[in-house]
């Protein structure tokens, strides 16, 4: 088993049309992502091995016109094979 953390900054960018004077208003938004993954993986012999993964992401970096903050990460499973070529 393993575990794996991180941290990093996401950005979010947002346009807004304003159809009756054909205008437009665009926005970054950066904040922190922080994120999490808990997996396990099994070597086959020398040949490869497969793994799998639960990950979760906080990433509150996107605002729409209420205030309201957007959670831009979530979960994510994942599943894999590797293969090893050559020597050890």
């Amino acid at each position: 088993p393993y575990l794996q953390l991180g941290i990093g900054v996401g950005a979010v960018k947002r346009t807004i049309d304003a159809k009756s004077s054909h205008e437009s208003d665009t926005q970054v938004s950066y904040g922190p992502v922080l994120g999490a993954s808990l997996g396990f993986s099994m070597l086959f012999y020398d040949l490869g091995g497969a793994f799998l993964q639960a990950n979760y992401e906080y990433a509150p970096v996107g605002e729409n016109l209420l205030g309201d903050k957007l959670n831009a990460g979530g979960m994510s499973v994942v599943v894999g094979t590797t293969i090893h070529f050559g020597g050890k």
